[in-house]
């Protein structure tokens, strides 16, 4: 064990008190969102927040 201390996932900064850096969430902030149309994701699960005036669309097409 070395001691070290570390952020749990979602938080980032010398004292993991700040959220990831937008587009990224996660372990060590180092997963990267896929969200499209403007929209942010959590920064701890990578889910989906949708931007004002969009709805979560649950189909997907396939061509």
């Amino acid at each position: 064990m070395s001691g070290e201390c570390s952020c749990k996932p979602g938080w980032s900064g010398l004292y993991c008190n700040e959220t990831c850096s937008p587009g990224f969430y996660g372990k060590y902030c180092q997963q990267i969102c896929s969200c499209q149309n403007g929209a942010d994701c959590d920064s701890v699960t990578g889910k989906c927040i949708c931007a004002s005036g969009f709805k979560v669309n649950m189909f997907h097409f396939l061509y």
